[in-house]
C-alpha cells in the first residue's frame, strides 16, 4: 500500500508527465496508468488539485508522426479527461482552450477531448473563444477526418447553452449573411445545428461522446 500511495503522489510522479517522457508508447502508458489509478481509486479523499492541472497539461502531447503511438496517446487523453470530470475541476478550462489555439495538426484527436471537456466543465462565457478558435479552422481541418470538428463542436455549444450563447451564435450567422465575417459551410452547419437542438430542447448527441457525463 505504501508503494501505491507514493505512485499517486503528484511530486513523486512528476517526471512521468514531463513532455520528454511522453514521446513514445512506453512513456504514455506509464502516465496513463497513474491517471487511471486515480480515476478508479476508492479513496474518500479527493485527489490533490495539482492532478487536475497535470491532467489538463497532457493534452499538449504532440501529434505523433504517421500516427505512431496514437493508441497510447488516445488512452492517455481518455484517462486525463475522465480524471478531470471525476474531480469536476473547472478551473482548467482556460488552459484547455489555450491549448486548442496552440494545436495546428489536421485530424488531431486531442481536439475531440478538449472540446468535450470545455462543454462539460466550462460556462457560456467560454463560447466566444471556442467559436473564435473554430472559425480559425479551415474547411479541410474541420471536415478532413472521421473526427470531423463540425460533428463535435455543436455538442459543446449545446452543453453551454444559454440566452447569451444563442444570441452569440445568431449574431455570427447574421454577420456572415451580411458579409461582415467569413464562415465556411462547416462553420454554418455547426452553428445552425447547435441552434436547432437548443431551440428544441434536445440533448447534446449530434456527434459521438468519448467521456462520461458529470
Amino acid at each position: 500500500m505504501a508503494a501505491r500511495r507514493r505512485r499517486l503522489d503528484p511530486a513523486a510522479t512528476a517526471a512521468l508527465f514531463e513532455p520528454e517522457a511522453l514521446t513514445d508508447a512506453e512513456g504514455m502508458d506509464a502516465a496513463t496508468n497513474v491517471l487511471a489509478n486515480l480515476v478508479t481509486s476508492k479513496s474518500k479523499a479527493p485527489p490533490d488539485p495539482l492532478w487536475g492541472r497535470r491532467a489538463a497539461e497532457v493534452f499538449r502531447t504532440p501529434f505523433p508522426k504517421n500516427y505512431k503511438h496514437e493508441s497510447s496517446r488516445a488512452s492517455l487523453f481518455l484517462a486525463a479527461g475522465r480524471l478531470l470530470l471525476r474531480m469536476n475541476q473547472r478551473d482548467v478550462v482556460p488552459l484547455l482552450i489555450d491549448q486548442l489555439f496552440a494545436g495546428k495538426d489536421h485530424g488531431d484527436r486531442r481536439h475531440k477531448f478538449m472540446l468535450e471537456l470545455v462543454g462539460k466543465l466550462g460556462s457560456p462565457s467560454d463560447v466566444p473563444r471556442i467559436c473564435q478558435w473554430f472559425e480559425s479552422q479551415s474547411a479541410r481541418a474541420i471536415g478532413g477526418s472521421a473526427l470531423s470538428l463540425h460533428a463535435i463542436l455543436p455538442n459543446t455549444l449545446i452543453r453551454l447553452a444559454s440566452a447569451e450563447t444563442v444570441d452569440y451564435i445568431v449574431d455570427r450567422l447574421h454577420k456572415a449573411a451580411q458579409g461582415e465575417v467569413t464562415l465556411n459551410g462547416h462553420h454554418r452547419w455547426s452553428y445552425e445545428k447547435a441552434l436547432e437542438v437548443v431551440m428544441e430542447g434536445g440533448p447534446p448527441n449530434v456527434g459521438n461522446a468519448w467521456l462520461p457525463e458529470l
